[in-house]
C-alpha cells in the first residue's frame, strides 16, 4: 500500500532574509585593505617604511572604501527597493539602519573620544556631539573634515544617503529612486564646478564634503542591484572572491605612482573597479567555495566592527609595541592585523551582533 504525502508549497524567501555570502565576504576584502592602508601609514609616521609608498597605500584605503560604498547602496536596493511606497515603510528602513549603524559607531567613538582626553589632544565637546550625530565637521585634530572616529566620515555619508533612499520609497513606483540618482549626480556636478570650493576632506566646506563624487558610488549600487533582478547571470562566474582580488590588485597597481594618484582617471577607474567587484560577487548564488572564501565571509561578518575599532588597536599597539626597522615592521604588520581582526570579532560576537538583534526585536516588533 502506498501513500503519498502532500507537501505544502515552499515560500519564496524575501531578498533580505538571504545571505549573500560573496557579497558580505568582499564586505571582509574592503575592511582588509582599510586596516592595511592604517597600519601600513603607521608605519611611515614613525619612519619605518618610506614616504614614496604612500600613495600606494593610499589606494588600499581608497578602494576599499569605494567598494563599501557601492555595496551599500546595492544591498539597500536588494533589500528595501521593493518594501512599499509608504511612510511607514520609510520609517522602518530608517529605524532598521540606525540599529544597525549607530550603537556600535557611538560607543567606537566614546572610547576613541576618552583616548583623546588621555593623550592630551581632546576635541572639544560639541565635536563629540556632532560625531555622534553624524554631523561633519572640521577637526582641528586630524585637520579635516574628521569625526572622533577618523574613518566614521564615511558614515557622514552613509547617513545622508539613507535619508535620501527613505525618501525615495515614499515614492510611487521607481521615481524616488530615479530623483535619488538625479540629486546626487547633480550635486557632484556642482562640486565639480568648485562653487562650493574643495571637494572631499582636506580643507573642504560641508557642502564640498557631501559633493564629493563618491556620492555616486550609492546609486551605482542601487543600480547593480537592479542590474542583477535584469540580468541575473551577467558576470557570474566560478571564482568571484579570486576575480575581485585581481580587480583590487590590478586597480592598485596601475595607479600607486604619486603621480597618478590624484586624478580624474585614478578616480573613475577606482570607482569601475569597485562596481565590477560588486557585480561579480552579487551575481554569484549559493555558499562560498573553498576555505579562502569561507574566511573572507568570516572578516565581512565582522567588518563593520573592525572598520570602527583597529584604529583603537593601533593606537595602543603604537605605544606599547615597537616598530623600528624592517624585522620589526614585519612583526607589527602580523601582530596589528592578528589583534585587530581578533578584537573585531569578539566585538562582533559580544556586542555588535546580540545589541543589534535585541534592539531589532524590541523597537521592530
Amino acid at each position: 500500500m502506498s501513500s503519498v504525502i502532500a507537501q505544502a508549497p515552499v515560500r519564496p524567501q524575501s531578498p533580505s532574509s538571504v545571505k549573500l555570502h560573496y557579497i558580505q565576504a568582499l564586505r571582509g576584502l574592503a575592511a582588509t585593505l582599510v586596516l592595511f592602508d592604517h597600519i601600513l601609514t603607521t608605519l611611515i609616521k614613525y619612519g619605518d617604511i618610506p614616504a614614496s609608498y604612500a600613495p600606494l597605500f593610499a589606494r588600499l584605503g581608497g578602494v576599499g572604501v569605494s567598494i563599501f560604498f557601492v555595496i551599500s547602496g546595492f544591498i539597500m536596493m536588494h533589500m528595501e527597493g521593493e518594501g512599499g511606497h509608504a511612510p511607514q515603510a520609510a520609517r522602518t528602513f530608517l529605524l532598521k539602519r540606525i540599529i544597525r549603524i549607530a550603537p556600535v559607531y557611538w560607543l567606537a567613538t566614546a572610547l576613541s573620544f576618552v583616548l583623546l582626553v588621555l593623550v592630551k589632544k581632546p576635541e572639544p565637546p560639541i565635536y563629540l556631539a556632532k560625531s555622534l550625530l553624524f554631523i561633519p565637521y572640521f577637526s582641528s585634530v586630524e585637520q579635516a573634515m574628521y569625526p572622533v572616529v577618523a574613518q566614521g566620515w564615511t558614515l557622514n555619508y552613509e547617513m545622508v544617503f539613507y535619508l535620501a533612499f527613505a525618501a525615495a520609497m515614499m515614492a510611487p513606483g521607481r521615481l524616488g529612486f530615479l530623483a535619488l540618482t538625479a540629486l546626487f549626480g547633480a550635486l557632484a556636478a556642482l562640486g565639480a564646478t568648485g562653487i562650493f570650493g574643495p571637494t572631499g576632506n582636506v580643507g573642504a566646506t560641508v557642502m564640498g564634503f557631501y559633493a564629493d563624487p563618491i556620492i555616486l558610488l550609492f546609486p551605482i549600487g542601487m543600480g547593480v542591484a537592479l542590474a542583477q533582478r535584469r540580468w541575473p547571470r551577467l558576470f557570474e562566474n566560478s571564482y568571484p572572491m579570486l576575480v575581485a582580488i585581481g580587480l583590487v590588485a590590478l586597480d592598485i597597481m596601475i595607479f600607486a605612482n604619486a603621480s597618478l594618484h590624484e586624478n580624474a582617471l585614478a578616480t573613475l577607474t577606482t570607482f569601475a573597479i569597485s562596481i565590477a567587484s560588486v557585480g561579480v560577487c552579487a551575481m554569484h548564488g549559493g555558499q562560498p567555495v573553498g576555505w579562502s572564501s569561507r574566511l573572507w565571509e568570516m572578516l565581512g561578518d565582522s567588518s563593520y566592527s573592525l572598520y570602527l575599532f583597529h584604529t583603537l588597536v593601533l593606537a595602543v599597539l603604537n605605544r606599547t609595541l615597537d616598530a623600528h626597522g624592517l624585522w620589526r615592521a614585519g612583526l607589527y604588520i602580523s601582530t596589528a592585523f592578528i589583534v585587530a581582526t581578533g578584537v573585531a570579532y569578539a566585538i562582533y560576537g559580544f556586542i555588535e551582533k546580540p545589541v543589534t538583534e535585541r534592539l531589532r526585536r524590541s523597537l521592530l516588533a
